[in-house]
């Protein structure tokens, strides 16, 4: 608590501090600190035993999860703005240079958003946004005829999310593109 404060949880005379501990008084944290840190510490703090962590090491490893998923949860926002930046600029109307600019925007989004699933697998922001940023991908190709990109990107969708409708509507778009390209060819 007072790592994160600045100052021990309870203040005053001797005998007032024993009282508050013991009602179980806890003092607020400030709520810009993340709710997993704030979580750990009021753990610490608890006046049930039962409650704290039962060992130092359990204590340790709570807030080496923290740090571990903070740093996933920092790449997922640096990846999802990859992603918005990449959503503003699609175009029908891109040229080959702004489209290579486009899909790279796609490419970090996704490699940033894999990164953080890497380093905490129950990331949730991590997980949709690979997904967004995959689909936002694949369509931006199919839209300019770029259908290896799109199939490359709807079958890795599908590898995680085969049931989501959003997913197999982007295969039959693919595929309807992929017959009409095929039919041109032959006319």
């Amino acid at each position: 608590y007072e790592i994160l404060t600045g100052k021990p949880p309870y203040t005053g005379s001797f005998i007032q501090v024993i009282v508050n501990a013991s009602l179980g008084r806890c003092p607020a944290l400030d709520i810009s600190l993340p709710e997993e840190l704030r979580q750990a510490c009021l753990k610490a703090l608890s006046l049930d035993p039962k409650a704290r962590h039962q060992t130092v090491l359990d204590f340790q490893q709570e807030l080496r999860d923290y740090l571990w998923h903070r740093e996933s949860l920092k790449i997922s926002d640096e990846a999802r703005e990859h992603l918005v930046l990449g959503l503003e600029k699609r175009s029908a109307s891109l040229n080959s240079t702004e489209r290579k600019r486009l899909y790279s925007k796609f490419a970090e989004a996704i490699s940033g958003f894999e990164h953080a699933r890497r380093l905490w697998s129950a990331n949730q922001a991590a997980v949709t946004g690979e997904k967004e940023a995959r689909l936002a991908y694949a369509k931006v190709a199919l839209a300019h005829a770029d259908l290896v990109l799109a199939e490359v990107q709807a079958s890795l969708l599908e590898e995680t999310h085969a049931a989501d409708t959003e997913v197999q509507a982007l295969k039959q778009s693919i595929q309807a593109a992929r017959s009409s390209q095929e039919a041109d060819r032959r006319s």
